[in-house]
């Protein structure tokens, strides 16, 4: 009879534990798949180890994130990159740092303040769908509607004043920021989820994005 007794105090404990982790399962189902599918924006990318990888809102978010690294005894290589935002286009900032190196960071410092960092590279997104970073450090810049920068290995001299303009190879629509005083390539563009970019894009996209081209140094 005791041992009846045991078997059922024990069954009656096990539906307990059951029915209160039921009640918070939906939490935690959130909260490790949170946890353990960080991407950076990434695929392959965002978990690297000694790769770092830190979003901003913001052009200006970003300038103060370069100097903070200069700062800190870190060398920013020359970078070329659009300032380009608007009601259509929302502009994020993406630093990839190397850190296998590099110091830890001290109480109250922040990810820019980090010393001894490696490799340093920015790229540009404007994103035409709505998307937090919050949202993009756990999933993927290739889901949504976008356009990112890159520019070239070995990028031309930039002279102050320079014209630069818009356009696309028509062999491969390949599209691309030129300067006009001799037709190098100074930056390629992708566009991710567009079927027609320029269509999706504001009517001046064309002439205003080679404007707000910034020499990074």
């Amino acid at each position: 009879m005791k041992k009846i007794i045991k078997a059922l105090i024990i069954l009656m404990l096990l539906i307990s534990m059951v029915a209160s982790v039921s009640s918070c399962g939906v939490h935690l189902s959130r909260f490790f798949k949170k946890k353990n599918s960080y991407t950076g924006g990434f695929s392959g990318e965002g978990v690297h180890y000694y790769r770092k990888i830190h979003w901003v809102e913001t052009f200006e978010e970003m300038m103060i994130a370069v100097e903070h690294l200069k700062a800190a005894g870190n060398e920013i290589p020359f970078h070329v990159l659009p300032n380009y935002e608007n009601d259509v286009v929302d502009a994020k900032y993406c630093f990839f740092l190397s850190v296998k190196d590099a110091e830890k960071l001290k109480d109250g410092e922040k990810w820019y303040d980090r010393k001894g960092v490696g490799a340093i590279s920015i790229v540009y997104f404007g994103f035409l769908d709505k998307v937090s970073i919050e949202e993009l450090e756990y999933s993927y810049t290739y889901r949504y509607r976008n356009l990112r920068t890159h520019q070239r290995h070995k990028c031309p001299e930039v002279p102050e004043g320079a014209e630069l303009y818009y356009a696309c190879n028509e062999s491969d629509g390949r599209c691309c920021v030129k300067l006009r005083s001799n037709d190098s390539v100074l930056l390629w563009i992708e566009y991710d989820k567009m079927e027609d970019h320029m269509a999706e894009l504001p009517a001046d996209y064309e002439e205003e994005f080679p404007k707000s081209i910034v020499i990074i140094e």
